[in-house]
């Protein structure tokens, strides 16, 4: 086959100058090399070996005509080529897919699918130069196919052209008005061209046509956020997901019918696995599976594929069959052990790590399996030994020594952990998780300067989700520097890259409280309590800064919404007492509720400060005499020359003269829960906003 592509341009000369054709030219046609077809499926390697041979005896009979000074037409041949190289596309072997392709469209020039066939594959090599002049011909052909234009549209966006990539996307949508793929790319066209509302509409457009192309949300949320809709943006990049939206492409389709034999299935979902598109994968192994049932390797497939788009029941039930039918491979039961793992089912994970050990006592992703079930089981301990035996037989494997030195630092071995992040980030340069792991190490034991360093290069090179993370700590290292400026902009970057990130909310909120912008605070302790109702801190400093703020009505509904989260909160209680004895508005006070409060607080916790709680609400219920004494006993918890001292003698004084202090923690914050003090008891559901511990 390749001596007769060789020859071929003297044979189509011959025959040319036979029909009188001679100013036309003989086509120059390329030798197609010869993939290696073992690993293929029988049917398949039999399919691509019937059509080089159909392929050669159409070349040798216009040999044998040409010879024969007989009239031939060309077309025959450019079906065959094409024919050849659309199986070749087809089962990824774009290589020979190429020349194959280039040959058919030099033999029938008006056959539209070979130049559209052929710039995909170019597109797919990185010929982008290459691709476009086929396109180009493509619309010479038909100005209204629809799916050139979208490739046109995505070729040109990649070749950094994005003001041309959406003059053809454009045109696309004014032709198929419903193209939830022309829009996605129209809107990243968009927003590489900086114009995040256009990008916006566009993103919205193709999730309304294909809600279920959860792909769309990531560059949505990215657009949204550069909008200045953190809020929207914070809600679309919840929903990220793997589908990608589609859009009908004939020309592909018929590709497709092309297909035989159960392989062709594997090589389809492996292919749609590798582009993200979940769906499509899922579809073609179980096609797979439909076909040959004990095929082992494509049930696997079958498994990832459906563990990526989170179908865990369903994954774990393919791999099961894998084990079925091949209790004796190892590797089936460190897959099954994997889908376990992600579904959170530890104990019968790490029992199928340990099958797989028996079986393969050297296997190392079953030992780091294994640990990492330990692991998550809270046994940190009992993982290392596994996490160290992987690392021996693995040493290259990032992943696993990351994950030893995770269980090194839980266990209190920080300085062995640091060590092992480093190694791994020499061994790969970055790794996921390492640089701000080893960065939050370095600020628990105090080397600032370092960890600084790393949490800069994780702001410079990480995703936006773990480059957010990375501000945080910047700013936590700032702010206790006493840098308040300095951590209130880390936090406001955190906030840019993830949308509505409670702890960055929380600090922003807490430092802008303690630099005495009381406003920006109390809209920022708003902001994580929309997400978070029941995070303990963020309610108490909300009602803090708008008692400060003298919003006794805003405190006093804050104050009720959290104990309706969190009932009997003896903080929350004591507030919301204060504010019913001795708030300056009408409509706040209630003194009866106010000393119902007051009882459970200082029944639940018997501190000082739930004590002046009680004196205020028994004197809100004019019952002045109980308060005198309960105040005179309080004197006892503040000693001479503590400031709350002076302040409980003043609100004494005012008792014993039958007066009720109005807004008392106006004159004493002392009463109130302080937003840069955490509380002594019960973790919020957000944690506290203290150092962090590694990922």
């Amino acid at each position: 086959l390749l001596s007769l592509a060789a020859t071929f341009p003297a044979t189509a000369a011959a025959q040319e100058t036979t029909s009188g054709a001679q100013e036309t030219g003989a086509p120059q046609l390329q030798p197609i090399p010869e993939p290696n077809l073992e690993g293929m499926d029988e049917e398949v390697r039999q399919q691509l070996e019937d059509k080089r041979r159909a392929l050669a005896l159409v070349l040798t009979r216009l040999q044998e005509q040409a010879e024969a000074g007989q009239p031939a037409s060309l077309e025959p041949a450019g079906a065959a080529f094409g024919g050849l190289g659309a199986l070749y596309f087809l089962y990824g072997e774009t290589e020979a897919a190429e020349p194959a392709l280039a040959n058919a469209s030099r033999l029938q020039p008006d056959e539209l699918r070979w130049p559209y066939l052929l710039g995909f594959v170019q597109q797919t090599l990185g010929k982008l130069e290459a691709a476009a002049d086929s396109y180009a011909r493509v619309m010479e052909m038909n100005p209204e196919f629809v799916p050139v234009l979208l490739r046109l549209g995505e070729l040109r966006l990649a070749a950094g052209d994005p003001a041309a990539a959406v003059a053809d996307l454009e045109h696309a949508l004014e032709l198929a008005p419903r193209c939830a793929q022309c829009a996605f790319v129209l809107g990243q066209a968009e927003a590489a061209l900086g114009n995040p509302e256009a990008a916006v509409t566009h993103f919205r457009a193709a999730l309304a046509e294909q809600p279920e192309a959860t792909q769309v949300y990531y560059p949505l949320g990215q657009a949204l956020r550069d909008a200045g809709d953190l809020e929207a943006a914070r809600e679309a990049l919840a929903k990220v997901g793997d589908v990608s939206p589609t859009f009908p492409d004939p020309v592909r389709a018929w590709v497709r019918r092309q297909a035989t034999g159960a392989g062709v299935h594997f090589t389809r979902g492996r292919r749609a696995l590798a582009a993200g598109d979940l769906e499509s994968a899922i579809a073609e192994f179980r096609l797979g599976v439909e076909a040959e049932p004990d095929d082992v390797a494509t049930r696997r497939a079958l498994g990832l594929a459906l563990r990526r788009a989170g179908q865990l029941d369903a994954a774990i039930e393919e791999y099961a069959q894998a084990v079925q039918l091949a209790p004796e491979e190892a590797l089936n039961y460190k897959e099954l052990g994997i889908a376990l793992l992600d579904a959170g089912k530890l104990r019968p994970a790490a029992a199928v790590f340990n099958q797989a050990l028996k079986l393969d006592p050297d296997f190392a992703e079953a030992h780091l399996g294994l640990g990492l079930a330990l692991a998550r089981a809270g046994q940190p301990q009992r993982a290392l030994p596994y996490l160290d035996r992987a690392v021996e037989l693995a040493p290259e494997d990032a992943d696993a020594r990351f994950e030893r030195a995770m269980q090194l630092a839980a266990t209190g071995r920080a300085d062995e952990a640091v060590d092992e992040l480093r190694r791994v980030l020499t061994a790969t340069g970055e790794h996921p998780g390492a640089r701000f792991n080893l960065a939050v190490l370095l600020e628990a034991r105090g080397d600032l300067a370092e960890a600084r360093a790393e949490l800069a290069r994780v702001v410079e090179t990480a995703p936006p989700p773990r480059a957010a993370r990375a501000h945080l700590a910047l700013g936590r290292i700032a702010e206790g520097g006493g840098d308040l400026d300095g951590a209130r902009g880390h936090y406001r970057s955190a906030l840019e890259l993830s949308p509505g990130m409670p702890p960055a909310q929380l600090r922003l909120a807490s430092t802008s409280a303690a630099a005495g912008d009381l406003a920006a605070a109390a809209e920022g302790y708003g902001r994580v309590l929309a997400a978070l109702p029941a995070q303990r801190e963020a309610r108490m400093a909300h009602a803090t800064v708008l008692m400060l703020l003298s919003r006794d009505a805003d405190a006093a509904e804050s104050l009720a919404a959290g104990l309706a989260a969190l009932p009997g909160d003896p903080y929350l209680s004591h507030q919301l007492a204060l504010l019913r004895a001795a708030s300056a508005e009408a409509g706040v006070r209630d003194p009866e509720a106010a000393l119902e409060l007051a009882r459970a607080a200082y029944a639940a916790v018997a501190t000082p400060l739930h004590s002046q709680g009680l004196v205020l609400a028994l004197a809100a219920g004019g019952d002045f005499e109980a308060a005198v004494r309960a105040q005179e006993r309080s004197l006892v918890a503040f000693p001479e020359g503590d400031p709350r001292r002076r302040h409980a003698l003043d609100r004494l004084e005012l008792l014993r003269d039958g007066r009720v202090p109005s807004r008392p923690w106006l004159e004493d914050p002392g009463l109130l829960y302080r937003p840069t003090v955490p509380l002594p008891d019960r973790q919020s559901d957000a944690g506290s906003p203290g150092a962090g511990a590694p990922e």
